[in-house]
């Protein structure tokens, strides 16, 4: 599925696809600011793109792209869902 940018990404649409990530990346990668600190801010999404570029992870960055398009709202479930694992 592709997702415009004025859509708001669901969290069924995301969740495997940031596990998958999480699996791969113990230390949350460069997504620490969101999946460690537990921050779904949107500046600490914004921080975690930038992160990504610095590091060149297309996923992360991706990822960070996708969770910046949901509501904080969302954020914070989608954190408990993975974090709960």
């Amino acid at each position: 599925m592709t997702l415009r940018v004025s859509d708001k990404p669901t969290i069924p649409e995301v969740i495997d696809r940031l596990r998958a990530y999480c699996a791969a990346h113990p230390d949350w990668g460069v997504l620490g600011r969101y999946l460690g600190e537990g921050d779904s801010s949107e500046g600490a999404i914004v921080a975690c793109s930038v992160r990504a570029i610095e590091v060149e992870d297309t996923e992360g960055y991706e990822l960070s792209q996708i969770v910046l398009r949901m509501s904080t709202t969302q954020r914070k479930k989608l954190f408990r869902m993975v974090r709960s694992d």
